[in-house]
């Protein structure tokens, strides 16, 4: 269903009525394409062959956009205000329950066989969507249209890249598919592996996970004080929070990935992999079909999830795509044939380059440009004499990673002290001490960094916002108390802002150009982008990507490079980082091969 939105007219076929040799809409040379979650009806078009216009416009991005940091209805979460009907509530739109919505879409998923009168009441339900969809544009625009002129061009960037993702989630991403099925269906066997795998730690009673025993084992460790926990009191189990008291407490890592892994195989998931063997998002029922598994309530998907986040980077379900899973996961990810490769480009500790490029200053830049941050930063302290490396002083440079990444988010000495605690084996107070020392050296190594990051926290503040240089915004503030909407933000939020924000920029252009270029991205992460190409064209592919990707970051640093880096991952090689997987998947496969050998001995 289609809607003129200047006319009124309204278009409605049935998907046997389309076909790729016949034009849907005839597009014009200011044709706008309005949607919301313009990279489903785009990915739409494409399947179907048809063109796409030139410019488009999301409702979800710009909506996203208004509303970042700024107070909302109460009953509306910050994650779940992406939906149209929820969108129009938040801008004063009357619309539709969504427990109506709710049923259509149950009985679309549901599939074929449809009936006269399913067509029916699908077509009508579109065409609701539709005029909704006309209805929060106006709104939108003439809200965005009050940001400045430049408004109207970066919505369409933002709808650019929304294409983009249809183009990625078109594509997929080749995976080795029997090993899948044989993690999903096994998957029984293997948490009894790894359940088996961290017994030392006494926090399971048979195979069952208990709260009391986990409580022993941190007062065993002596973190008591220092655990987070939940509202109502218990030690926090989460991934965030087992991650933070890992650095603390090193020892803790078999059983943090344990139970990471436990948790992400605790009920079937199986990817969305089509009969071409490639994965793609948002297909999650795909997997249940193809396995015989029951589809339930299983298979929700934001897609890449662009725009979700505060500082707008991607925020796809964990449960749906991949590289947001365990480390280990990413041995599924390979080549599809002999004569293709896949490759990743990473940009070079983008977020310092960033910075310091944004704030200008001198001696950041000069140690950024010297391409070891860590080890610059550790001579100019004193803690590593001049010209030293990374292989002539790896202690040293390590020491350095928590002053350089920690100071970016707003950490301060304790929280510091407590990741140079576990790096050095030093008590408590020596840790935090030692941290102040360096955080001294920081200040007075980078002081134009620290009075910029100042200033733009305090003028964020006066003008109630932030904002990229491609227009990405939040909202900051106190908000007034006002009934049923709540507000706010918190200035630690801000700290490192403009650096993830700035990144999620050059990112966007990075994609929507290297799709424009012709390059097969299959999904970026990130600072990074994964892309496929044929083997014979690996050196002048990666050598586009590159080229293309550090022109992004120039385009919005306005001058500045930050490097790429690349990595080439060849037919039966995959894509796991042997220092972060490489454990876990030695258990995962050990279970998989006794399952293996116990059905053979049983045959």
């Amino acid at each position: 269903v289609a809607r003129n939105i200047r006319t009124g007219q309204t278009r409605k076929e049935w998907r046997d009525e389309m076909t790729a040799t016949r034009p849907i809409y005839d597009w014009g040379p200011r044709s706008m394409l309005v949607a919301h979650n313009l990279a489903a009806e785009a990915e739409c078009l494409i399947s179907l062959g048809q063109p796409l216009p030139r410019y488009g416009y999301d409702t979800m991005n710009e909506h996203l956009m208004l509303t970042n940091g700024a107070p909302l209805p109460r009953g509306v979460g910050v994650k779940a205000r992406a939906g149209l009907l929820t969108a129009m509530k938040c801008h004063g739109l009357k619309t539709r329950e969504i427990a109506e919505k709710r049923g259509m879409i149950d009985r679309i998923l549901a599939g074929p066989p449809y009936s006269e009168q399913d067509r029916a009441d699908i077509l009508a339900y579109c065409a609701e969507d539709v005029d909704d969809t006309a209805e929060l544009f106006k709104v939108l625009a003439h809200k965005g249209g009050k940001l400045g002129p430049k408004y109207i061009d970066q919505a369409i960037f933002r709808a650019e890249y929304s294409i983009a993702q249809a183009h990625m989630q078109k594509l997929g991403c080749p995976l080795d598919v029997g090993l899948h099925d044989a993690i999903v269906m096994r998957r029984d066997s293997i948490r009894a592996t790894l359940i088996d795998s961290v017994q030392e730690f006494g926090v399971f009673e048979g195979h069952t996970f208990k709260e009391h025993l986990f409580d022993d084992l941190v007062e065993r460790l002596g973190a008591e004080d220092v655990w987070p926990t939940t509202a109502t009191g218990k030690y926090a189990t989460d991934e965030e929070n087992m991650r933070k008291m890992e650095k603390q407490f090193p020892a803790l890592k078999p059983f943090r990935e344990v139970h990471t892994t436990l948790g992400q195989l605790s009920k079937p998931s199986p990817f969305g992999i089509g009969p071409d063997g490639r994965y793609r998002l948002g297909k999650g029922e795909l997997g249940f079909r193809r396995l015989g598994l029951d589809v339930g309530k299983n298979t929700g998907s934001v897609g890449f999830g662009a725009f979700r986040t505060k500082t707008g980077r991607n925020s796809p379900l964990a449960n749906d795509f991949l590289p947001a899973k365990a480390n280990w996961w990413r041995t599924l990810v390979t080549p599809a044939s002999p004569d293709m490769v896949l490759g990743e480009a990473d940009y070079a500790s983008q977020e310092f380059g960033v910075a310091a490029y944004l704030s200008g200053d001198h001696n950041m830049i000069t140690d950024y440009e010297s391409g070891d941050v860590y080890m610059a930063l550790g001579i100019r302290a004193g803690v590593a004499p001049t010209g030293a490396t990374k292989l002539t002083h790896p202690g040293e440079r390590n020491m350095m990673k928590p002053i350089v990444l920690g100071t970016q988010f707003g950490q301060q000495a304790p929280s510091i002290g407590r990741s140079l605690a576990a790096k050095l084996k030093l008590d408590s107070v020596s840790a935090e001490m030692r941290a102040h020392q360096l955080l001294g050296h920081h200040k007075q190594a980078y002081g134009k960094f620290w009075e910029w990051q100042r200033e733009t926290i305090d003028l964020a503040y006066l003008e109630c916002e932030i904002r990229t240089p491609l227009g990405w915004r939040m909202v900051v503030g106190d908000q007034p108390p006002v009934r049923d909407w709540t507000g706010g933000t918190k200035e630690t939020t801000l700290y490192n802002w403009p650096m993830q924000s700035t990144g999620a920029d050059i990112m966007r252009v990075a994609v929507v150009n290297l799709i424009a270029a012709g390059v097969r991205v299959l999904w970026p992460v990130h600072d990074s982008v994964m892309f496929e190409c044929l083997r014979s064209d690996w050196f002048d592919t990666a050598r586009l990507v590159v080229e293309v990707m550090q022109e992004a970051s120039r385009v919005v640093l306005g001058g500045p490079t930050i490097p790429v880096d690349t990595k080439r991952i060849n037919y039966g090689e995959t894509w796991r980082d042997p220092d972060k997987g490489d454990r876990m998947w030695a258990l995962i496969n050990r279970a998989l091969e006794r399952d293996r050998t116990a059905k053979e001995v049983l045959i």
